[in-house]
């Protein structure tokens, strides 16, 4: 190979390894998204929240300002009983499902609260949709019915797998 050649192959290489870092895989983008969908959770920025949850689950719970309420109200309550979200720890999302021109993704994740007693330990999901090719995601919690799911997410592929709920572990101070 000569030494235009080899330049050549070095500047190529350099611009593809670039292009990958320029443009994340859906998945990453997804982990990144559930990441900060959960550290908005537990630092109360609930207008971040809605920003990231699919637009249908907010006008089924009576648009913009009634989610944020909502959200508000459990929060305030938790606190009276001594209870706050405290961290987050992502799992991988499946690989997405195409149906039509949407993307589909399961994103699991462990929420843990502080409570009085010690800590409580939360598996639980959210479904991922991108009408985008994957550049952008909006959210489903995984916590509702699948038939609520269904009616925010019509064309919920059958083929994605979704999560058993899990009850949450209780881990008491004494335990740790």
């Amino acid at each position: 190979m000569g030494k235009n050649a080899a330049w050549f192959f070095v500047l190529a290489l350099g611009c593809c390894i670039a292009n990958a870092a320029d443009n994340p895989s859906p998945k990453q983008v997804v982990k990144e998204k559930v990441e900060e969908i959960n550290n908005a959770l537990i630092k109360e920025d609930f207008a971040k929240v809605i920003e990231l949850t699919h637009p249908k689950a907010i006008e089924l719970v009576g648009g913009k300002e009634k989610a944020i309420s909502a959200l508000e109200s459990v929060i305030k309550e938790m606190k009276t009983r001594g209870l706050a979200f405290r961290a987050t720890k992502i799992d991988d999302p499946s690989d997405p499902l195409a149906v039509g021109t949407e993307l589909f993704v399961v994103a699991p994740f462990v929420l843990e609260s502080k409570a009085p007693f010690g800590k409580v330990v939360q598996k639980s999901f959210y479904i991922g949709v991108s009408s985008d090719r994957g550049k952008t995601w909006v959210f489903v919690n995984g916590d509702y019915s699948v038939d609520t799911i269904k009616k925010v997410l019509p064309n919920l592929p059958e083929k994605l797998k979704l999560p058993e709920h899990e009850k949450p572990v209780i881990v008491k101070e004494s335990e740790k």
